[in-house]
């Protein structure tokens, strides 16, 4: 069940359409690398890593929050 739930997961990230949302959320949440380092790998500052992160969630949800509601 954690591993079809896995796959779900990363199958809606990969769904992404704005590139640095996609690589922040799969670097965050599948490869469970630190803000520091998504910023340090992406050139971007600790600032702008956290302000697409937020918008990512924002996103994400707006897609598929109903899915995740009554887990």
């Amino acid at each position: 069940e954690f591993i079809d739930k896995r796959t779900r997961i990363i199958s809606q990230i990969d769904s992404m359409s704005d590139e640095s949302m996609y690589n922040v959320l799969f670097a965050r949440y599948v490869e469970k690398k630190t803000f520091e380092k998504i910023s340090d790998e992406m050139n971007y500052s600790f600032k702008q890593t956290t302000r697409i992160h937020g918008n990512a969630l924002r996103e994400f949800e707006k897609r598929f929050g109903e899915e995740y509601i009554n887990l």
